[in-house]
């Protein structure tokens, strides 16, 4: 039986990159409405040279409407492999009960998660400007290697107030990340509403 108890909407996303395959997966915001209960799994199988670059936001409530996330919950796992090897195992959960928790959300609605898995970064500067992209956004924003010496990429984390200010930092590490493997600008998806360009004096 699982807990909580009612009506779990599901969804299994399965992506399997080719050699020397490049796929950036950035889909529109999930917003879990009070008393909602979603289930997902994401399994992403890389073959050599493969690169994968994904972007998870979520907010609890429809905080838009004075709404917030009484009950309910949201649970995602994230699987990377190389052929045999994972790369990145990454389950998440966020709840009411966890809205208020200091080590959970601390009463922030948005949650966000960016992953660059299969390539092997460079040194630490990297990293130290992605930290930098920050700059001027609301909420508290982590961004650290994956694997041992960043072997198997990065993994950015996003909590706070504001999708927007989510979207901004994660559309700036990738445009950074991008450069870095001297790769054109990205083209903004059209499914996340800017008013105005994350980009521009980015440097």
């Amino acid at each position: 039986r699982q807990v909580p108890e009612g009506r779990w909407s599901r969804q299994s996303l399965h992506m399997h990159l080719a050699e020397a395959a490049d796929l950036e997966w950035m889909p529109q915001e999930t917003i879990l409405f009070d008393a909602g209960l979603f289930e997902q799994h994401c399994l992403v199988e890389l073959a050599r040279d493969a690169v994968w670059l994904g972007v998870e936001v979520v907010r609890l409530g429809c905080t838009a409407a004075g709404q917030r996330l009484n009950r309910g919950e949201w649970r995602s796992r994230l699987e990377v492999w190389r052929g045999e090897h994972p790369l990145l195992i990454d389950p998440q959960r966020l709840s009411a009960e966890g809205r208020d928790c200091p080590h959970g959300m601390d009463t922030e609605p948005v949650y966000g998660t960016l992953v660059w898995a299969g390539v092997q970064l460079p040194d630490g500067a990297l990293l130290e400007r992605c930290r930098s992209d920050r700059r001027g956004l609301a909420g508290t924003m982590v961004c650290d290697a994956i694997g041992e010496a960043g072997h198997a990429g990065l993994i950015c984390r996003y909590r706070g107030p504001s999708t927007v200010a989510a979207r901004f930092w994660f559309a700036r590490v990738w445009a950074r990340l991008r450069a870095f493997r001297q790769l054109p600008p990205p083209a903004l998806p059209r499914v996340w509403p800017f008013q105005e360009n994350p980009l521009l004096g980015a440097s």
